[in-house]
């Protein structure tokens, strides 16, 4: 079983979590994020979509001759 944005009749792309947490909470529509966005807001919820991956890849973008990778590196031996 395939799945595509294709599926949907209508697609908004958000940059923001806050106008993804706002639209979704005046019924625009559904938001595939992070749990971690939705958390601390008690209107939200989550569901599972059977047949999508729970587990991705996740990638770390930062600029060189920064501490920020290696910050990063420790966040994700940590989260692991």
């Amino acid at each position: 079983m395939g799945y595509s944005i294709d599926s949907f009749s209508r697609v908004i792309e958000l940059n923001s979590f806050k106008l993804i947490r706002q639209a979704v909470r005046e019924g625009i529509g559904i938001s595939f994020a992070y749990a971690s966005v939705i958390s601390q807001d008690k209107d939200l919820t989550n569901f599972k979509v059977k047949g999508i991956m729970e587990n991705h890849e996740f990638n770390v973008v930062c600029l060189p001759n920064t501490s920020a990778m290696g910050l990063a590196e420790q966040f994700l031996k940590e989260s692991e």
